[in-house]
């Protein structure tokens, strides 16, 4: 077939498709083109085929490989039978290893496409610049398998390209390799061609990473006579060659002369076999070589030579290249490689030392290599780097004392590189060795040779700091100022230059002469760096140019002061000096140069030579700084570098390590000098740049976007001119009022200009006159031009000004401002023709605009401004707009503009005419004073411009606007109504106006002079008053009267008292009206219409308040005493004070004298009323109140109201504030008629119901209204408490009068109470002794206590007292009061004083229960009472309280008790005012007293808390008993106290400070209530609370939910208990608790919490040393305790995310912990564990202990998939072997899958890992076995898994026989080795009848497999041959394949 093919190729054409690379195409797109290659190509070279070659793929495909003119590459595959070609897409990355752009290769055409047929690959050739690189390409998968690099020994490239000849494969010495030799020229043009046997690695994987081609022999062509070579061929050598690498070539000559030679490899290819081997990594094999006869040949071959200098540099590379150089191995081998390679370079001649070198060369270049790698996450430790190098320069330093004098050179040159490192990477740790202990090589400091480099690497990685250490440390000496400048100048832009420029400016500069060239090269930077920093997006800003162009031009000027300065003591010296100097500098480079010509090229050298410039003149230094060259002149860096020429310098003696440092100083200066060399600038650049800086920056300050100038093109725009003027355009346009605008200019423009030297005025000369050509018709253009002007100075001013007139004449619409311009301008001129031309222009410009505004466009052509009596008209008519805007200033112009016209004339006019007007809206409700405004308004603008006029203007038409007012309220009522209603309008619109003209000259009225201050106007005399505040009071006043009451008056009416009196008796005609003739009045309306009575009598005294409110108390209390006797509702006259609010306006005396006027009108009424009623019998009186005489019985009720309605007035009103003169009146009346009312309200027949009701009514009203009152002021506040002369007192219990006996005769009661009133008063009005008689006292009282009213009686006899000891005679009073007849010593009042005694304590005699009690009175009482009669009333009222579990009232009575009896208390004494009153000598019972309080006051704790308890068992002689009593309640009442309180931790303490109190309070230990709240707060709460977590908020819950809150306060509680040991105690019941309540054992948080709080203080006891007799069971305990908790710490991480009621019961796990502790060390049975299969494992027993049991059903959940992983940690924690989770898992699968009848799980792969992770070899064969019985009999795993299991109990019976050797005499050990050996067996036997079984079935398999004619039957009967014979023998099941054939 490839004999057919190659013929069917020789006829058909080859049809390519080509595909256009992207490298050819634009725009990176692709396209593909079909080019026809035959023989003839008539298209475009760059798509034709310049060489292909192909080879075979398979039998029908030919693989080509293609090169285009366009140099592209790509792959086709030609089908011989289909006779097409398929372009491949691979290779796509074949062409793009070629390269992109110029760094593309070019495959060389000429030399083609070569196949290596042995090896199946593509060899190509290609060339990029000076250098040649061959490639391998798979032809199967077109993948590159190794390239070659041939490089140029030219540095540079000059041009001339190599040139490659020919390109050949040859054999290699191995099937692992290729081979290939290539003829080529190099580009140097005396460079001969030569020959290279290349050898490549083409085993492994395709795409690994494979050793690089190495070079076998170099064969050097050398023509013969002198010829030049034109050609090279290459051929394979000839058949009968053996050696490899064998090859012919043919030299053809220019001459036509060609000749053949053959080339043939080495003896035995021991040089390619070397190379292999090296490259291999086979070193001891290359050892090996070289160690063997017959490579002596080789060792020193003409082409190729091996040396064992090789092999220690190949080693040496791995070395490098495996990683880490740290370890001690690698070290001893790197070691015997540098031994081996300093032997080789004294022994070995160039190839030697060539070795060496490059082997230090490896070294330098190591870092940079392994952190560029894949692997670039490793460290290299500076140190382990620097102690290698070191190694390596003691080889270099060892080999060059015994090298011979030609090899010196390279060696020490090495050798200088090495120590130059080690001095870098010294400083590299010097440097970071602050920051940390071990110091790293980094990728950019690992390039760094020298300690200049790593300054260099600081500087560009950002590490300023240690930079700076560096160059201030002992290495700083090597970093000059050229390698500092080389490194800032590299730096990129976007560096902020505060890092670098202290550099600049303390060591950069000043340590260059003035004369270096690096100075230029440094300023042309820095201006470029600054035009950079400016530009958008790419710098820092403006202010990083200025910062850098600063610190560059101060540095030079202190580096030019330095000069200058020099020349002041001796110019000629100085001058010769910085020659000499810079000569020097240059002297020294060139020498270093010279001196380290061994690796420095001459080349170089010349290439870094700077020019010797001339020494400076004393002219020429001038142009350092400052000052400017004259035109034409070049500048002195230009001279300077005109003059530069190469040179030669001598060198001077310097020691080598200065002259490297010194040579590299020179490259960077070179460096610098070439890279801104046509850049050059001087000082004054950077200087005339820094200015720019600073003027443009201001410049943005002021708001110049950056896009209109930038620093770069700050020349290019104009300057600082340009600037000035777009930021008045850009201010200008920003501002939106002149004044702004002004502000802005001249705050930023004018000192802008200032500062950048240009002129001001012609910057706004220049923009106003762009405004003003451009923009004649817009007048903002107009206006801002006019603002603009005003900032000019001198004669451009009125330049500008005049400019903007004369544009403004031209402008249809004139603004008005422009005549605020035209008087400036005036003033402004200082010549007169100027002046007037201004002058008028502004005249004809104000005529112009008004004839214009109110006349039309037109009417300027008609009007005269030479004729007054326009002038005059034109005045009338602008007066008549009113509402103009302008109209004032139009007049004030116009009266400027004409001579005969008044200013004030023309104001007047416009104010009496804008007064009076209609409204702007006018219709029914249109307001007519809506004008004052607007007149106020107006004279406040002639206040602003001229203060006299305006107040002349004021006072006229004041005058005018009063005289309307009196004419108003002169009138007749016999006038119209029409006119009236007009006359009504201008009055109110006559008042407005007035008012507001008088708020604004009022305010104005400082700015008139003392002149006319003086003079009082006429205005104000015609008012009645001298200043215009009460003028303009009483005109408000007035008009508030017209517009809200309709009252017109003028101003004298209010100085009329008559006239003021109609008004008041008038305004308040309404109220009265209303309560009396309406019956259902609305006490709102009430209150409004005397509000508004109010708000209008008040406008009549001008706010004078004082006289307001005495003129209105006394009119509503003239109009309340009125209502109060003549109105048919009693409630009418106190509804009317209640909305006067007199009630409330208690701090004047008129208000008392209303308020006593009221009341004595009351009591009047109600003496009438009770008179006119007297005569009436009891009987009927009865019938009336029923309802059957509705007139009799309201006559009763309505004087029973007054005496109450009476009191209430007294007491809420006037008692407590009222004056001096009245309170003993006052208050002796306001008793007796509370006194009388307390008796009327006890009346029968709901009449006292009645009148409880109505007095209770009064009472929530006056404590409502008091609510109501806002707070008083200071000032009324202090009145008051001046006027109060009575204590304010409580109010009286409310409970005296509860059950206060029977109820009293309506009628009797009011007969008695008015004859005890009429005796009372006349006792009050008496002047001497006139004591009541006793059976006339006596009467009331026996009709109260006949009826038990006892408090009233007793009430009523201390009032009676109280008034006669308050007549007027005391004295007459004190002598003939009886004291035998007091009431202290009546028999009556003693009765009364045991049944109040009764009522106080809240009992009876009978010890009935009932009322509250009130323990001030009873005490009191019960000190009144005998003491035997006090101890019977009070022992009366205990055993009923207690009995009904009162206990708040068993307090309350133990308390009076103890009071009672505590008369000689020291506590008492001390707070008693007085002597104290009690009983005495009553310990026993006061301490009898005591304790019942203390055990009633715990007993009301525990039953507000819902705590059961029996308050018998609290007291009894057995205090033991009551002790445990007290302490079984402490957790109920922490319990119950929890679950009432929030849970907080707050409410957590004050549980906690409650236990405490309460077991303290009867003597327990404080600890107690510790333990129990620990307790409490770690226990589970209650079952029936689980909702609770759930609960509202606010609703009472378990605080046990939170467990955090739980856990910080068992914390703190337990910090109370004194030692750790007590602590672990609490902890340890709390542990137990939990573990013995099944409800918990889920809830792992709660566990968790205990566990570490015992954890914690389980280590502080096992701390404690003076434990050490317990320490072996606290330490069993804390091992114990710590196993739970890691294994609830792996529970709680896997059932997270899971319901808790899915989560294993946790204390199931383990074994309950020994109660009490330490039981366990007694002698008791211990329990064991379930073996590996738990209850089923062969060892176990009932009661074995499982601890796995609860994990089954989360193993069995998900097939153990997840869940055994997780929980197999869980081994350790329950101290079972490790791996039992794992077997029980698998234990659960097996029965999972054969409960439902699934595939077994697989034993490879799940059964083997299972059984491997058991430690325990019983424990694997238990599980191997069982698991080997589940699975089927006669299956592979059954087989393995019994393999497996046999395994494990062959050593686990090893094990138990050792075990029982080691144990003699025990039965355990002996039964346990028989139990092994018995498994072993039992085993044994399974596995060999299976495997028997399983080999005969085999056999059979492979009889009937083999037999390929038999039949199907015959397989079928064969088949079951096995199961018949075996059920046949089923007593022999362990077959043998002897005894199955017997069978047979």
């Amino acid at each position: 077939e490839v004999a057919s093919a190659a013929r069917i190729m020789s006829i058909d054409a080859l049809e390519l498709t080509m595909p256009i690379s992207s490298s050819i195409t634009t725009a990176g797109t692709r396209t593909d083109e079909t080019i026809a290659d035959n023989v003839i190509y008539e298209e475009d070279d760059r798509h034709h085929v310049v060489s292909l070659n192909a080879c075979f793929v398979d039998e029908r495909t030919i693989r080509f490989l293609v090169v285009d003119g366009a140099g592209r590459l790509s792959a086709h595959d030609y089908n011989v039978k289909n006779k097409t070609a398929v372009a491949l897409d691979s290779s796509d990355n074949l062409d793009s290893s070629l390269g992109r752009g110029k760094e593309r290769w070019a495959v060389d055409d000429a030399v083609g496409i070569r196949v290596d047929d042995h090896n199946e690959m593509f060899l190509l050739s290609a060339t990029l610049k000076s250098s040649i690189k061959m490639w391998l390409v798979g032809v199967s998968d077109l993948k590159l398998c190794s390239d070659y690099i041939i490089q140029d020994a030219a540095t540079t490239f000059t041009g001339n390209k190599p040139k490659i000849y020919a390109l050949e494969p040859v054999s290699s010495c191995d099937n692992r390799a290729a081979a290939a030799a290539i003829a080529f020229k190099s580009s140097a043009a005396s460079a001969d061609a030569c020959i290279e046997v290349i050898q490549m690695i083409t085993s492994g994987e395709r795409g690994s990473q494979r050793p690089a081609p190495h070079l076998v022999y170099r064969v050097p062509i050398t023509p013969k006579l002198d010829q030049e070579i034109r050609w090279i061929d290459l051929a394979s050598a000839s058949a009968g060659t053996s050696n490899k690498y064998s090859f012919r070539y043919k030299l053809s000559y220019n001459s036509g002369i060609g000749e053949c030679v053959s080339f043939r490899g080495d003896e035995g290819d021991v040089i390619g076999k070397f190379r292999l081997l090296l490259a291999m990594g086979l070193f001891d094999e290359a050892d090996a070589i070289l160690a063997s006869s017959g490579t002596s040949a080789a060792t020193s071959s003409q082409y190729g030579s091996i040396h064992g200098s090789e092999v220690a540099l190949y080693r040496f590379r791995h070395i490098l290249n495996s990683g880490s150089i740290s370890s001690a191995e690698i070290m001893e081998e790197a070691k015997e490689c540098l031994r081996r390679l300093s032997a080789g370079a004294v022994t070995g001649g160039d190839l030697g030392v060539k070795c060496l070198v490059e082997s230090s060369n490896i070294l330098l270049s190591w870092p940079s290599t392994v952190l560029s790698s894949d692997a670039g996450d490793e460290k290299i430790l500076a140190r382990d780097y620097r102690i290698a190098i070191s190694a390596m320069s003691a080889t270099i330093a060892g080999a060059m004392k015994a090298a011979p004098p030609s090899h010196l050179a390279p060696l020490k040159s090495e050798k200088r590189r090495l120590d130059s490192k080690i001095s870098a990477i010294r400083c590299l740790e010097n440097v970071e060795s602050n920051h940390s202990s071990e110091v790293f090589v980094t990728p950019l400091l690992s390039e760094a040779a020298s300690p200049a480099d790593v300054f260099r690497s600081l500087v560009l990685q950002g590490s300023w700091v240690a930079a700076e250490q560096l160059r201030l440390s002992d290495f700083g000496d090597e970093i000059t100022p050229e390698y500092m400048s080389s490194a800032i100048v590299s730096l990129p832009p976007q560096i902020d230059p505060r890092s670098y420029c202290q550099w600049l400016e303390e060591t950069v500069i000043p340590g260059l002469s003035i004369n270096h060239p690096l100075l230029a090269a440094i300023h042309s930077w820095a201006c470029c760096t600054a035009d950079a920093f400016d530009d958008d997006g790419n710098g820092l800003g403006l202010d990083s140019s200025i910062i850098l162009l600063k610190t560059v031009a101060d540095a030079t000027a202190r580096l030019s002061s330095v000069v200058h300065s020099s020349f002041g003591v001796d110019a000629s010296s100085s001058i010769s000096g910085a020659a000499d100097e810079s000569m020097s500098l240059q002297e020294t480079f060139a020498s270093a140069l010279n001196a380290s010509s061994s690796f420095y090229d001459e080349e170089a050298s010349s290439r870094l030579s700077f020019p010797k410039p001339p020494p400076p003149a004393v002219m020429q230094l001038g142009l350092l700084r400052g000052v400017p060259r004259q035109k034409g002149s070049a500048s002195f860096l230009a001279r300077r570098m005109g003059a530069r020429k190469a040179s030669s310098f001598s060198a001077p003696s310097i020691s080598d390590r200065k002259c490297e440092s010194i040579s590299r100083s020179y490259v960077e200066t070179s460096k610098i000098y070439t890279q801104f060399v046509d850049n050059e600038m001087e000082a004054e650049a950077v200087e005339n740049k820094l200015v720019q800086a600073l003027s443009l920056k201001q410049a943005r300050g002021l708001g110049l976007p950056n896009h209109t100038a930038s620093l770069r093109t700050y020349s290019d725009c104009g300057g600082s001119d340009f600037l000035a003027k777009e930021l008045v355009r850009l201010l200008s346009s920003r501002c939106s009022s002149d004044a702004e605008r002004e502000a802005k200019i001249v705050e930023n423009i004018q000192p802008f200009c200032r500062q950048s030297g240009t002129d001001f005025n012609a910057v706004l000369a220049m923009y106003t006159k762009e405004l003003c050509d451009g923009n004649r018709n817009n007048p903002k253009v107009l206006l801002e031009a006019a603002s603009l002007s005003r900032l000019c100075t001198g004669s451009a001013r009125c330049d500008v000004a005049l400019k903007v007139l004369r544009a403004a004449l031209l402008c249809n619409e004139q603004p008005p401002a422009l005549s605020d311009l035209s008087k400036e301008s005036i003033e402004w001129a200082v010549d007169d023709e100027v002046r007037s031309e201004l002058e008028e222009a502004a005249r004809l410009l104000v005529i112009d605009r008004i004839v214009r505004r109110y006349c039309g466009n037109g009417a300027q052509e008609l009007f005269r401004v030479s004729d007054p009596r326009h002038g005059l008209r034109l005045l009338h008519f602008v007066c008549r707009h009113i509402d103009g805007t302008t109209t004032i200033q139009d007049a004030l112009a116009l009266c400027d503009a004409f001579t005969h016209l008044t200013k004030s004339d023309a104001c007047v006019m416009i104010l009496k005419r804008m007064a009076l007007a209609s409204p702007n809206n006018p219709g029914a409700d249109a307001d007519p004073a809506s004008r004052a405004e607007q007149c106020a308004s107006l004279l406040r603008l002639l206040y602003s411009r001229d203060a006299a006029l305006a107040e002349k203007v004021g006072e006229e038409t004041c005058i005018y606007l009063a005289e309307t007012l009196k004419e108003t309220a002169s009138i007749s009522e016999d006038v119209s109504s029409k006119y009236k209603d007009l006359m009504h309008r201008d009055a109110r619109a006559a008042s407005a106006a007035a008012s507001n003209l008088l708020s604004v000259m009022q305010e104005n009225e400082s700015k008139l002079d003392q002149l006319h201050q003086a003079v009082v106007s006429k205005t104000m005399s015609r008012g009645g008053t001298t200043s215009w505040s009460l003028l303009l009071q009483k005109f408000e006043a007035i008009h508030e009267l017209q517009r809200t009451y309709g009252i017109y008056l003028s101003v004298s009416d209010l100085e009329n008292e008559t006239k003021r009196d109609e008004v008041c008796q008038l305004l308040l005609r309404p109220a009265v009206a209303l309560l009396v003739c309406v019956d259902d009045y609305c006490p709102k309306e009430l209150k409004e219409v005397l509000s508004y009575a109010k708000r209008g009598i008040g406008l009549l005294f001008c706010g004078n308040q004082g006289e307001l409110l005495s003129h209105w108390c006394k009119a509503v209390g003239d109009q309340a005493c009125h209502l109060a006797m003549k109105a048919e509702d009693d409630s009418r006259c106190f509804a009317f004070l209640k909305a006067s609010g007199l009630l409330d306006d208690l701090w004047t005396d008129s208000a008392f004298d209303a308020i006593h006027a009221v009341a004595t009108a009351h009591c009047i009424r109600a003496s009438k009323e009770a008179s006119t009623s007297a005569s009436i019998k009891t009987t009927d009186l009865m019938h009336e109140l029923n309802g059957t005489n509705n007139d009799s019985q309201d006559t009763v009720l309505v004087a029973m109201r007054c005496i109450i309605r009476a009191s209430s007035i007294l007491e809420d009103h006037a008692l407590q504030f009222c004056p001096h003169e009245l309170l003993g009146p006052l208050a002796s009346l306001t008793c007796l008629t509370d006194s009388v009312s307390q008796v009327l309200v006890r009346g029968d027949d709901s009449s006292g119901e009645a009148m409880d009701s109505f007095r209770a009514g009064l009472n929530e009203e006056s404590r409502r209204r008091r609510e109501s009152i806002p707070h008083v002021t200071l000032s009324q506040s202090n009145e008051l408490a001046e006027r109060s002369t009575l204590p304010i007192t409580k109010p009286l219990h409310s409970d005296w009068y509860v059950g206060d006996g029977l109820l009293l005769p309506p009628l009797e009661s009011l007969a008695h109470c008015m004859d005890y009133c009429k005796k009372s008063i006349a006792l009050m009005r008496s002047h001497g002794p006139n004591r009541m008689a006793a059976e006339e006292e006596g009467t009331i009282y026996s009709f109260l206590n006949g009826r038990g009213a006892h408090t009233i009686a007793l009430r009523l006899r201390a009032s009676l007292s109280a008034l006669e000891m308050a007549s007027t005679n005391e004295l007459a009073c004190k002598s003939s009061f009886d004291t035998n007849t007091s009431m202290t010593n009546d028999t009556e009042l003693c009765q009364e004083s045991k049944y109040l005694a009764e009522r106080s304590l809240g009992g009876s005699g009978s010890g009935i229960t009932s009322g509250s009690i009130d323990s001030q009175l009873a005490f009191g009482y019960l000190l009144s009472l005998p003491i035997k009669l006090a101890f019977k009333v009070y022992r009366a009222c205990l055993p009923s309280a207690i009995s009904k579990r009162d206990f708040v009232r068993v307090v309350t009575l133990a308390c009076i008790g103890i009071r009672a009896g505590d008369g000689t208390s020291s506590v008492v004494m001390k707070s008693s005012m007085g002597k104290v009153v009690a009983w005495k000598k009553q310990d026993i019972f006061v301490a009898q007293c005591r304790g019942l309080a203390s055990n009633a006051r715990w007993w009301s704790v525990l039953q507000s808390y819902g705590v059961a308890f029996d308050p018998k068992r609290f007291e009894g002689k057995d205090k033991t008993k009551v002790d445990a009593y007290v302490a079984s309640l402490v957790p109920p009442l922490i319990s119950h106290a929890c679950g009432t309180l929030l849970s907080a931790s707050a409410a957590l303490d004050q549980v906690l400070d409650l236990a405490t109190k309460f077991v303290r309070a009867y003597g327990l230990d404080e600890k107690l209530a510790a333990q129990k709240h620990v307790e409490f707060l770690l226990s589970l709460r209650a079952q029936d609370d689980l909702s609770s977590r759930m609960a509202p908020k606010g609703h009472h819950f378990d605080v046990r939910s939170d467990l955090k809150v739980c856990e910080r306060a068992a914390r703190d509680t337990l910090l109370l208990l004194p030692s750790p040991m007590a602590r672990a105690s609490i902890l340890r019941r709390c542990l137990i608790s939990l573990e013995s309540t099944e409800e918990c054992f889920r809830d792992y948080d709660r566990y968790a919490s205990v566990l570490s709080l015992y954890l914690e203080e389980l280590s502080l006891v096992l701390a404690d040393k003076s434990n050490n007799a317990d320490f072996a069971a606290f330490q069993q305990e804390f091992e114990s305790i710590d196993k739970r908790q890691d294994a609830l710490l792996i529970l709680s991480s896997f059932f997270q995310d899971r319901p808790v009621q899915g989560r294993p019961s946790f204390p199931s796990m383990f074994l309950p912990l020994p109660t009490p502790f330490k039981s366990d060390t007694c002698a008791r049975p211990t329990r064991n564990f379930c073996g590996v299969l738990g209850a089923e494992s062969s060892m176990s027993s009932p009661d074995d202990f499982d601890p796995i049991l609860p994990l089954i059903s989360s193993l069995s959940a998900d097939g153990g998939a997840s869940s055994v992983a997780a929980l197999s940690p869980l081994c350790f924690s329950l101290c079972i072997p490790t791996g039992y989770i794992h077997a029980r898992s698998l234990h659960l699968r097996f029965k999972k899958a054969m409960e439902k009848g699934a595939s077994l799980p697989p034993f490879e792969a799940c059964v083997r890992p299972v059984i491997n992770r058991l430690k325990r070899s019983s424990d694997a064969a238990e599980l191997s076995e069982w698991c080997a019985m589940t699975y089927p009999d006669g299956s592979k795993d059954r087989l393995d898994c019994l393999e497996l299991a046999l395994s494990h109990a062959m050593r686990a019976s090893s094990e138990a026989e050792q075990r029982a050797r080691m144990h003699r005499g025990d039965d355990a050990y002996v039964e346990s080795e028989r139990h092994a050996l018995d498994t072993v067996k039992r085993i044994s036997d399974l596995k060999s009848a299976l495997a028997d079984r399983v080999k005969i079935e085999s056999v059979l398999a492979d009889g009937y497999s083999l037999s390929s004619g038999a039949s199907s039957h015959v397989k079928l009967i064969l088949s079951r041959l096995v199961d018949q014979v075996y059920k046949k023998n089923p007593v022999n099941v362990n077959l043998t394949p002897e005894a199955f054939v017997e069978s047979l």
